[in-house]
Order: C-alpha cells, then structure tokens, then sequence
C-alpha cells in the first residue's frame, strides 16, 4: 500500500475566503499536487486569484452582474502558464431571454 496524504484548507467570510489544496507521496517524498487560491464576492461581482499545477498556471477570473433582472451578467479569465509563457484569455456573458430561458 502507497497511501497519498491529502491536505484541503479553505477560511474567509463571506466577502474574502484563501484556500489550499496539496497532496503527498510519502514513498516518493514528492509533492505531487499544490494549489492555493484567493476569492473576493460582493453583491454583483465575483474575483478570483488561483495557483495551479505545483505553480505553474495562474489564473484570474472576474464575473460581474450587470442586470440582475435579466440576469444579465460577463465574466473574463485570464491563465498564463509559467513553464511555457502562454497566456490565454476567455471572454462570456449571460442573459436570460424569459423565467426559462437563458443564453450563454
């Protein structure tokens, strides 16, 4: 038997939460997996700061409720990859049509 050793650790209120994510190999003394990240919530809006894949990808994401009565909303995430210097930037938006429908 290989047993891995998990850690998961999230605190904040309702407004500002930091978590981590980590695993270990003890067999191998490596850590095999390490993430950590930020988040801030308000009424309209949602940002997050996120460190993936041992630190390699950092990711930036930001959602905003323009109209809460169409239920109207965009959001943007920005990755940039440390090992091979790429950045990637993905754009959406929302809005509801009627009670059932919603495009995306």
């Amino acid at each position: 038997a290989n047993p891995i050793v998990n850690l998961s650790v999230v605190i904040g209120t309702n407004v500002i939460a930091l978590g981590h994510d980590s695993s270990y190999d003890p067999k191998t003394g490596e850590l095999t997996k390490f993430d950590a990240g930020l988040n801030f919530t308000k009424d309209d809006l949602v940002a997050s700061l996120v460190l993936n894949e041992k630190g390699n990808v950092l990711n930036a994401s930001y959602y905003h409720v323009v109209n809460p009565f169409t239920k109207t909303a965009v959001g943007a995430k920005v990755a940039h990859r440390f090992s091979t210097k790429e950045n990637t930037l993905t754009l959406g938006t929302q809005h509801a049509l009627d009670p059932l429908t919603t495009v995306k």
